[in-house]
């Protein structure tokens, strides 16, 4: 006896949705909000507090970078110049810190380059960005290892689920070894993560270092379909970014911040700078936060329930119930919480390739730790500081870069 299948074809599993029916969203990204620049050729652009485009090429001597920088006051000449240089400037081989927010996208290749759109629209060496989130899933963070090119390991800092290319003990091949006859490509490490001492986790020269990302809308440029985010690994970053949305929640959610709400309010996003003492030097380092400013507490709270207000009416949203679905403050994340279970050779996988790639690029990029505070590198001697393009010296220096 024959048998007839009716294909649903509104549901593609293992690509669109997981075996249980549920969604499997991937979020595009459109803008690569930094506050760095990542490794690549040694090119980089910015606006000055004079308005002019500015366009800075790495050079080193003797091993030690300097930078030459050309100014001009159009924007023709600066993509023009830009586009020449990339194709000759040497490599960048470590990302470079900033004190104020850049803009990147990936060209046809895959390489970071600079979106001169985003950087005209926020002027001059920009530490205040307008964001919107058009969802409550804002901001996820997860320690994480990786390579060059894949996931080694990613835990909440009680439990971690490792690489079955990654095992590290006989304990650990006998869980990979079950978890590859399940087509899984990670193992469970229970109990086993930073909190545990997880030797990748800590010390000087850690593998494994917290990663939040925070995905958004530029509010003077937003894009459906697509959307902005930014990566930290930063300890305080990643701390004051919850924190900032844990108190906008608290508000909205008139006291539950379960039942509260980000999505639909205009907010600051804020680059600032902070001294940290390691023995006896210090350095200036910078956190980022999410602000929401009124005149008065009363008309804070009045305008943030009005925003989430109008903003569910707009997209015909439900009512916020007495509780947001997520286990955000549970020590054990749901296995949902984590990246899809992805076989290798499927399509999934190029995804997670993609990341890694971008991680690997990324990972130096941000600072500002709370334990084992890690010294900044000092400026070259040679190097002499141009006006708007502020380094990291001192606070003094900082901020006569930016007035």
């Amino acid at each position: 006896m024959s048998t007839t299948i009716n294909i649903d074809r509104s549901k593609l599993y293992g690509v669109l949705h997981e075996p249980n029916g549920r969604s499997i969203v991937r979020q595009v990204r459109v803008l690569k909000v930094g506050i760095g620049v990542p490794t690549g050729p040694d090119v980089h652009v910015w606006i000055d507090q004079n308005h002019q485009w500015c366009v800075e090429l790495g050079t080193y001597v003797n091993g030690k970078r300097q930078g030459q920088v050309k100014r001009v006051p159009q924007r023709a000449d600066a993509e023009a110049f830009y586009g020449q240089q990339r194709k000759t400037a040497p490599e960048r081989n470590a990302p470079r810190k900033l004190p104020y927010f850049t803009f990147l996208r990936t060209d046809s290749q895959g390489k970071f380059v600079h979106d001169f759109d985003t950087i005209e629209l926020h002027g001059p060496v920009p530490t205040e960005i307008d964001i919107v989130f058009l969802n409550e899933q804002a901001f996820d963070a997860s320690f994480q290892a990786w390579s060059t090119s894949k996931l080694l390991c990613e835990g909440n800092g009680i439990d971690a689920r490792r690489n079955v290319e990654w095992a590290q003990s006989p304990d650990e091949r006998s869980l990979a070894e079950q978890a590859r006859k399940q087509n899984q490509r990670f193992f469970p490490i229970l109990g086993g993560c930073y909190t545990a001492g997880c030797r990748f986790a800590i010390g000087d020269k850690r593998q494994c270092k917290p990663h939040g990302r925070l995905t958004f809308q530029l509010m003077n440029a937003p894009t459906l379909g697509g959307s902005c985010q930014f990566d930290t690994t930063g300890f305080r970053s990643i701390a004051q970014l919850a924190g900032s949305l844990d108190q906008i929640r608290l508000m909205t959610g008139r006291g539950n911040p379960e039942a509260g709400s980000v999505a639909g309010i205009p907010l600051k996003f804020v680059l600032r700078p902070y001294k940290v003492q390691v023995g006896e030097k210090s350095s200036i380092q910078y956190g980022v936060s999410l602000e929401f400013r009124a005149k008065s507490l009363e008309e804070m709270a009045r305008l943030l329930h009005a925003h989430t207000a109008e903003f569910r009416q707009l997209v015909a949203l439900p009512a916020p119930a007495s509780a947001i679905e997520c286990d955000a403050g549970s020590a054990v994340p749901e296995e949902d919480s984590y990246l899809p279970e992805e076989q290798l050779g499927d399509p999934g996988a190029i995804e997670v390739q993609e990341e890694a790639a971008e991680a690997a690029a990324m990972s130096g990029e941000f600072y500002g730790l709370f334990p084992g505070q890690a010294e900044m590198e000092p400026p070259s001697r040679n190097h002499v500081p141009w006006p708007g393009m502020p380094r990291r010296r001192s606070d003094t220096a900082h901020h006569e870069a930016l007035a």
